[in-house]
């Protein structure tokens, strides 16, 4: 009956210690997964900056850029753009 109980506690405590490692390496992917997103989204708001400034030039009767240094400027440093909407304020 002993040897019984021992074994029980053993197969218990093992359940216990691969319940944890799995909850380490779900938290771990987790936190990679966050880090991933981060620099998706990071990209994709600095195309979107770029995309504003050449859209307009695309649809322009002469599509012609003015000030070329300028342009590429904009295009290297884009600016930092919000995808929430900012709601007016009473």
């Amino acid at each position: 009956m002993i040897a019984l109980s021992i074994n029980n506690w053993n197969e218990e405590h093992k359940k216990k210690a691969l319940m944890i490692t799995n909850i380490k390496s779900m938290y771990h992917d987790i936190k990679a997964d966050i880090f991933d997103f981060q620099e998706v989204n990071t990209s994709l708001l600095n195309q979107i900056g770029v995309a504003k400034n050449i859209v307009p030039i695309m649809e322009s009767k002469n599509r012609f850029i003015a000030d070329s240094l300028k342009f590429i400027k904009i295009l290297i440093i884009p600016q930092p753009i919000s995808l929430i909407q900012q709601t007016p304020s009473n």
